[in-house]
């Protein structure tokens, strides 16, 4: 430990814990209770409560990996960031390269590669990535809310797939900012609605 490294840490250990303290388990509040009784509020509330949840759950997990990451780097250990900007994200699939980062590539590297990954033909592939969504649910709690969870997400991620098999993209093209911004909101409706299954209440 040197007062460089804590020097350098000290700026995303406090990231880390606005994200954490003031901002999910402020949130938390509002949402345990909507959640509690969906059924004494409004559809509106219930929507915020959502999207509440969705914002609760990434400054909560990527609040305290950050604060993961600085307290190593007090001590000199350099870890690599966990999460990229993941609700920029205009697909499920890119959603995943960048929400919970060492997960992801745990699964790629261990579990998705030796299955055969998409070596072995679309089916496959496709069946592949089930498998991998379905254990990453998993990895979050044994429940079937997990399990869902997990399944909406390989779902959506061999949907993408096939619509790339059907529809190929253009070599050299770039989505219209119209096309990126449908994309995104319809990425962002559909995470949302997954994180419902994931509260389990």
């Amino acid at each position: 430990m040197t007062w460089e490294n804590i020097e350098v840490a000290l700026p995303g250990f406090l990231i880390g814990l606005v994200k954490k303290v003031l901002i999910a388990d402020s949130l938390a509040r509002f949402v345990d209770a909507v959640f509690a009784r969906p059924s004494y509020y409004g559809s509106t509330t219930v929507w915020l409560a959502v999207v509440a949840y969705a914002i609760q759950i990434y400054c909560d997990f990527s609040g305290y990996s950050d604060m993961t990451i600085a307290s190593a780097r007090c001590f000199g250990l350099e870890i690599p960031a966990n999460f990229n900007m993941p609700y920029l994200s205009r697909s499920v699939s890119e959603f995943w390269r960048r929400w919970h980062i060492s997960l992801s590539s745990w699964f790629r590297r261990y579990v998705y590669i030796p299955l055969g990954g998409n070596r072995r033909g679309l089916a496959r592939a496709c069946l592949n990535t089930m498998i991998v969504m379905l254990l990453s649910g998993l990895w979050h709690g044994a429940g079937w809310n997990f399990v869902v969870w997990g399944g909406l997400h390989g779902l959506a991620m061999v949907a993408q797939r096939l619509f790339r098999v059907v529809v190929p993209a253009r070599e050299g093209s770039s989505p219209s900012l119209l096309g990126g911004a449908v994309s995104w909101l319809a990425t962002m409706a559909y995470l949302c609605f997954a994180w419902v299954f994931f509260q389990g209440r």
